[in-house]
């Protein structure tokens, strides 16, 4: 029986990515760069109820199918204020959905979208607004002050507010004149709208629309680029991309010996190894989605490739998914007492990564011919 993701909570171990994302927050976590302003959505679903004041429209989502907390926070965001752009498109846009890449020590950040070839501001550039980043520790009275009063601001005028640590949610509301947030996020998904606690490393600011916001095509364009762009890049800081990251796995899974050093914090390697696997089969099914979704506004002989790869990554899915990916890559919590993660178990996995690493390339292969044709 699969797991249900959105129960399953997926915390980095060590510090590896918060130490590269701390000191860059308003850029890499959640990847913003441009300037906020005044209304956004006169029209917001914007409810007042005692001293609450939320954005009805926003909703909670889960990482069963939506396994990118970044980009599903964006979307969901997006989705509540009535814009056309689902997970699979800013998945697809922001070349999320074409990305694998895996951390030296398998830590569970390397499906992240702001560490490695980081894909954050790729997010926030696909949107028809103005976006901008905040961030402030918790004992700066003066910068928290600001920030509280910029997110009560942007709800007040319909806009939530993504915000994010190790994963990332969405800013739906407040009370208490802004000093509470009311959020949802994917680790809380069953609770609905929550007050938040924790304070984050960093906000995103969805401002005034764009006076001419980036052309879907050409973005779709772009995102191809970036894909091949990813799938030849060797390795950014502690992280493997691409081809080098899908080969660094398999040889791993297959070398009994050299895996000692990764057996030292197996549950750890377990963890990761489940959360990598997992993340791969969700960007792949929205590549899937984000190809067919444009396949119809691309011209010949452009179209044909695409569709080519459209079908490579299909057949990449159904391989990585023939069985539970619980069941491939399972993760600590499967092992019974006494049980160990066998070198059988670890064999058979590289196995199904060999073959969904054929894929893999084919479908790459038609992407360089669809930029050359069009």
């Amino acid at each position: 029986m699969c797991l249900s993701i959105h129960t399953i909570p997926i915390i980095p171990h060590g510090i590896h990515m918060k130490t590269l994302i701390i000191g860059t927050t308003a850029i890499i976590l959640l990847g913003c760069a441009r300037e906020h302003g005044g209304v956004v959505n006169a029209s917001a679903d914007v409810t007042r109820h005692g001293d609450e004041v939320f954005i009805g429209s926003a909703r909670p989502w889960s990482l069963e199918n939506k396994g990118n907390s970044v980009v599903g926070a964006y979307a969901a965001a997006m989705q509540s204020v009535g814009e056309d752009y689902t997970y699979a498109e800013l998945m697809g846009l922001s070349a999320t959905a074409f990305r694998y890449q895996l951390h030296e020590e398998w830590c569970p950040s390397s499906p992240h979208s702001c560490v490695g070839f980081s894909t954050c501001s790729r997010c926030s550039a696909a949107l028809p607004f103005h976006v901008t980043g905040m961030s402030a520790n918790r004992d700066d009275t003066g910068g928290v002050a600001r920030i509280r009063a910029t997110v009560k601001a942007s709800i007040d005028r319909g806009m939530p507010v993504p915000y994010g640590s190790e994963e990332n949610g969405l800013i739906v509301g407040y009370r208490a004149d802004g000093d509470e947030w009311l959020c949802v996020h994917p680790y809380h998904f069953s609770a609905g709208r929550f007050v938040e606690t924790n304070w984050p490393w960093g906000i995103a600011i969805i401002g005034e629309p764009l006076a001419s916001p980036p052309g879907r095509d050409a973005l779709f364009a772009d995102s191809l680029r970036c894909a091949v762009e990813m799938f030849e890049t060797n390795k950014i800081g502690a992280y493997f991309c691409g081809r080098t990251a899908w080969e660094q796995w398999i040889a791993v899974l297959t070398n009994d010996a050299g895996f000692a050093s990764f057996a030292k914090n197996l549950r750890g390697t377990m963890q990761g190894n489940f959360w990598i696997y997992d993340s791969l089969v969700d960007a792949r099914k929205a590549a899937v989605a984000y190809l067919e979704n444009h396949s119809s506004h691309v011209a010949q002989p452009a179209r044909g490739h695409v569709l080519n790869a459209l079908a490579a990554y299909q057949r990449e899915v159904a391989i990585l998914t023939n069985e539970c990916p619980a069941e491939i890559a399972p993760p600590p919590w499967k092992l019974k007492k006494g049980e160990q993660w066998t070198a059988e178990q670890r064999h058979t996995q590289a196995a199904v990564l060999e073959q969904a690493f054929v894929c893999e390339t084919n479908a790459i292969a038609n992407i360089k011919q669809v930029l050359t044709d069009l």
